[in-house]
Parts: structure tokens; sequence; C-alpha cells
């Protein structure tokens, strides 16, 4: 203390500064000095300075940042409640829409607490009180009771607020020593040591598990470099006062070295060899596995993997009462759901088709090095080598990650070449659907027959210099058992007479007769250009119907939402 007082002293003189003793504060964890006067002497050119030291239950702003010297969460709290209070009195009398109101608590409010909350972790009962005037005024500006649950206002399909419960946990991290009981001073010792601070470093992804210790060794990262333990197992130890160059060296995993991505290879078809993946599937809510069979690379269009679906196998009885990681992962081959499509090289394989990049791997483990006896076991089976809860972890936590617009360090840069055409760039100004490397881009939204796709290229080519468009559309549905089903779909443009022009397609899976008429108008949609004037001729009354229903000003969200095929 004597050493900083000293530079800070000589930088005030050089400046000709004047300091203002009676702002000096004071913080001690010695709870017998708390509250007292004390006589400070730093040197004997300075002179003596009278201190009252800071109270046990308060808090001193450093850097707008509560800090309390015995640790205490309150002095924070209560100034985060005054803030808080202070934006529900300004707010309560503003003539606001409820838009207004979520990008003031989103952007404005919850950083605030944020930064102000960055050495406490509260809980959730505390959380809902400190925002409950927030939550009330948002409620009034919706129009809804206030006793409404909170759970509609934090539901991202309305209007939604953020929930700071949620949201300090998922920014922040969870100290370990929270859980750690009776922690002493050489347990404290030893936890700077070892360099773990937080329960995320020696936890499994889901939470649920610890990690093995070979694990933990791995994980740890310091200054950029693989950071591996010594000393005993028996202690996993960190320290409630780090030092700031402790908390600057240290660095979370980042997820993408959690997990393994699906490589992007310099080729435009690829068949892959035991290369097994997992994503979620955010319409159902559940993980999805499968293996990897070939991996489609076309150039200006993102890559695809044809994947044959497997299935996770139904617990055996002698493995209820086992916690999910004591489980054993079976995965057995699909036999029939909606998500297949119509494999043409070998039709009794359920297949489908997913982006490369949404796409997660995992291992499995030979059936010969299953350790525990397996009761009618099938060749056809197979044995991830992780707990299915841990991979739906990491499915859903990419999937999350994809959703807020993270780029996989391994997708930076495609290797596969996205150069187009001279003539294809010279409209893409004109029609979306002509910039590559996005998901409007016509070999994106399309995969199949390259001569049909690059037929509807050359008509949404022929139409850039056009406003003014009628099509007559048709679609129709063949049927003969679940394996020879096709659907064919069609229009004819006369907008320009004598011109015309005509396209048709067909797909082989999937198969519904309103589908087919969807098809056929989607396509027509796409080759004209944005802001043009679209007659459509179809004899499709379901399409029809559904049409006017959802511009029906009357029609109801929640009608809209039991219509078939609304979103298609």
């Amino acid at each position: 203390m004597r050493i900083l007082t000293d530079k800070s002293r000589a930088f005030y003189n050089l400046a000709n500064i004047q300091i203002n003793v009676d702002k000096y504060k004071l913080l001690t964890n010695d709870s017998s000095k708390c509250g007292q006067t004390v006589n400070l002497v730093i040197n004997a050119n300075a002179p003596a300075i009278n201190i009252t030291t800071t109270s046990k239950n308060d808090g001193e702003r450093i850097l707008r940042v509560y800090v309390n010297a015995f640790n205490k969460s309150s002095p924070t709290y209560k100034k985060m409640k005054s803030t808080v209070n202070h934006f529900a009195f300004l707010l309560r009398h503003k003539h606001i829409t409820h838009n207004h109101i979520i990008y003031i608590i989103n952007k404005i409010l919850i950083p605030i607490l944020e930064y102000r909350s960055q050495f406490q972790i509260f809980s959730f009962k505390e959380c809902e009180t400190l925002m409950a005037p927030i939550k009330k005024i948002f409620k009034n500006s919706l129009h809804i009771p206030t006793s409404t649950h909170d759970n509609l206002i934090y539901d991202k399909l309305f209007p939604s607020i953020n929930n700071y419960s949620f949201h300090q946990l998922y920014c922040g991290h969870h100290p370990i020593v929270l859980e750690i009981p009776d922690i002493n001073k050489q347990v404290i010792k030893s936890l700077r040591k070892k360099r773990i601070m937080f329960m995320d470093q020696i936890c499994s992804i889901d939470g649920s598990f610890l990690l093995p210790y070979k694990d933990i060794k791995n994980s740890l990262i310091i200054n950029g470099k693989e950071k591996y333990l010594t000393g005993t197992r028996r202690s996993f130890v960190t320290t409630r006062y780090p030092k700031t160059s402790d908390w600057l060296t240290l660095s979370r995993t980042p997820l993408y070295k959690i997990l393994t991505t699906t490589r992007l290879l310099n080729q435009e078809e690829y068949a892959s060899r035991n290369q097994w993946i997992v994503f979620w599937n955010a319409s159902t809510s559940i993980a999805v596995y499968g293996k990897t069979l070939h991996q489609i690379n076309r150039p200006g269009a993102n890559s695809i993997t044809q994947i044959q679906h497997y299935l996770p196998l139904t617990l055996m009885d002698n493995q209820l009462d086992l916690t999910p990681w004591k489980r054993l992962a079976i995965l057995q081959p699909c036999r029939s759901c909606n998500r297949h499509t119509y494999n043409v090289d070998n039709p009794l394989l359920y297949t489908f088709y997913m982006s490369t990049s949404s796409l997660i791997t995992f291992k499995t483990t030979p059936a010969n090095k299953i350790p525990i006896h397996i009761p009618d076991k099938k060749k056809y089976w197979r044995y991830p080598s992780q707990p299915f809860l841990t991979l739906q972890t990491l499915a859903y936590n990419y999937y999350l990650t994809l959703t807020r617009s993270f780029k996989h360090p391994s997708h930076f840069d495609n290797p596969v070449d996205t150069s187009q055409p001279d003539f294809l760039l010279n409209y893409k100004d004109l029609n979306y659907n002509f910039i590559p490397n996005t998901p409007y881009f016509i070999c994106n939204i399309f995969a199949g027959n390259d001569n049909v796709i690059q037929s509807l290229i050359n008509l949404s080519i022929e139409f850039v210099n056009r406003s003014n468009f009628s099509f007559y559309t048709d679609g129709s549905l063949h049927t003969e058992g679940p394996l020879k089903s096709c659907l064919g779909f069609g229009w004819l443009e006369v907008g320009s007479p004598p011109h015309t022009f005509t396209f048709k397609g067909s797909m082989i899976f999937q198969p519904s007769s309103t589908r087919a008429e969807i098809f056929s108008i989607l396509t027509c949609l796409i080759t004209v250009l944005y802001n043009s004037t679209v007659n459509i001729y179809t004899d499709s009354q379901n399409f029809i119907s559904t049409y006017n229903n959802i511009n029906n000003p009357c029609f109801s969200h929640r009608k809209l939402l039991k219509i078939n095929n609304h979103h298609t």
C-alpha cells in the first residue's frame, strides 16, 4: 500500500492535483475493526489521515462495482434493486409500446445489472424479486393480467424479455468454492495452484456428472497452452479471492473445442466411412442420430450430407435404475419415419439429407469392448462412446450457437470452389436467389438433378427484364406402395405472348398432393424478381383456401397454427 500511495502522490504532485482525503475508503475483513476510525500514517513525509472503515454489511464502489470485504452480496443487491425501481418509475408513465420496453430491458437494464453483479451469483428467487417491477410494467404494456405466468413473457414465440436468472447463469461461471463445505486455507492454496476455479471445469457439458481426471487435465487452457494438473486427485480447488493475474490467465474451453464438427472436404462428392453424427431438431426438440453416407459439395451451394437414420434403443430392464451416465447407449437403424427421403441406390436404407455445418460427430465403441452382458444382442446395433444425455446437450448447445450467428472456425473458409459464372453474378442485384453462399441461393433451396435445377436458373435469367407474369400451375401424385411414391409438378408462363415458358420436376419423397401443388407455386415465385406482379392460376382448392385464411386480418394466430401445411 505504501508503494502504491507514493506513486499516486508523485503523479498528483506532478500534475498539481489536490487530493480530497475525505473520500478515502478503507475496507477490512477483520470484523473487530469495522466501523471504527483509523489513524492512517502511510509514511513519515505524509500527514496522518483519519479514515472510518466500512461496516460489515456495507460495500464500496470501485469502477461502479460494489465490493464487500466479507464477500456479501447484499450491497450489490440493494444497488441493483434501486436501479430496477428507478427504471420502473421512469417507464410507468411513458406512452411507449411494448417493443420500446423490450429494447430498454434487454439492451440497457440487463447489461447494467450484469456488469454490477459480475462478482456475485443470485438465486432464482432473488432474481424474480429483483425484476418484479419491470415484469409488471411489461405485462401492462401487453394488456395481460399481472397474474400471468412469467414463462409467457420469456417465451421467444411471443414478444418477450430476457430472463435475468437464466441470463446470469448462461453468461457467467459458477464458482466451485460455493460447492465445497468447510473450505480452509490449505484448500484455497491448493485451489490457486491447480488453476481450477469454476464448476464447469470439472463437470460434464450437461452439468450432471464429474468428468474423469484425464478429461479435466486436457480441458484446462492457460495463456493459450494446455495446462496439466500435478499432485493428487483428491482435491478440486479454487480460490475465493483470486488475484487479477489469475483471472486474466484462466480461460474457459470454448464450445467448438469440446465437440467435433463434420469436416468439409475439397471434393464434390465424398463417401465417408464409420462417421457418426448427431444434431438438434428444433421442431421436435430431440436429438437426431445417424451415420453419414455421402457428403455433397456443389459450387456456390452449402454442403449437404446424406445420413442413415438411427434411433436410440429403449432402455433394458436391468438399466432402469442406473443413472444416465451409467446406462449403455445403443443405436439401432430406423425402419420408418416421416423424416426419410427415398434412397435410389438402396431403397431399403432409410436416409435423409442435412446441412453439413449443423452436424457434430461422435465416436462409437466396438461391440467386443462393451463391459456388460447384453442379452439378445443384434449385429446392427451401435454403441456410442458417450451417454445420450451428453450427446443431446452437445447437440442443443451447438444448435444455440448456430442460431446466435456464431460461425465455427472450421467453416470460416470453405475449401470448395464457390466461384460463379459472370453472367449469373451480373443478376444478383435483381434476384436474391442468384447470390451464392446464402440460404436463398437456388442451389441451396433444392437438391437433386442438376439439369432440372439449371433449367430453373435459366428461366430465372429469362425473367430478369420483366415485372408482370401469369402462371398456370399443377401438381399430381402417383402412389404404388411406400417405396414407389412420386409426385410431379410443373407450370406454364404465358405473360408475354407469343412466348411461353414451361418447367417441370418431380420428387420421390414425402408424397402429398398438396405438397406437389405447393412446389409448383414455389418454383414460380423463385424465378421472378422482387416487387413483381404475379398472377397464378391453380386448381388446388386447399391452397386457395389456406392462402385466403393466412391473409385474412381477422384470422387468429391460434387458428393459423392449426392449419395443415400453413408453414410450407
